[in-house]
């Protein structure tokens, strides 16, 4: 007589139904204080809020007041985040204490006067004239921009 195997269901989970969970740190914002342009840190900040998931104005607004510090944060101070229109409020108060009244006057003195430095590579004379002039003309294209700079570096 022979005795029957008890059968056994498998307890193996095909692999399409197991979930997958991908967890990213978030990236720390660099410290602003107020030395460096404040439209490239908003470039900076508004990237950085893509990748770490920053998407409400609030949200926003908290994460950008704890980025800011020494004249940068006390031009801030005070400022509760309570609505939407508080992350361009930040803004706006950066850009009275970091900007220029004449921006893009002042930048395109500094295109037509600027030189290559002894230490300078022309890859980074060319950054600079790039750099320089997109500030100078936002409303240019891409092509133009880079047209201009590479002339500028070669004179």
């Amino acid at each position: 007589m022979q005795q029957q195997q008890p059968q056994v269901q498998s307890l193996v989970v095909p692999p399409q139904t197991v979930p997958t969970v991908v967890v990213r740190p978030l990236t720390t914002p660099k410290l602003y204080k107020g030395d460096a342009s404040y439209k490239a840190y908003k470039e900076y900040f508004e990237r950085l809020s893509v990748c770490n998931g920053w998407v409400t104005p609030i949200e926003k607004a908290q994460n950008l007041i704890i980025s800011l510090d020494g004249p940068a944060a006390e031009t801030v101070r005070g400022l509760e985040i309570k609505q939407d229109e508080d992350y361009d409020t930040i803004w706006e108060l950066l850009r009275k204490r970091f900007s220029y009244v004449d921006d893009p006057e002042r930048q395109k003195r500094l295109f037509d006067t600027r030189k290559q430095q002894e230490h300078e590579s022309v890859a980074m004379f060319e950054q600079a004239l790039r750099s320089l002039f997109r500030e100078a003309w936002p409303k240019q294209t891409s092509k133009v921009r880079t047209l201009i700079a590479i002339c500028s570096a070669t004179l």
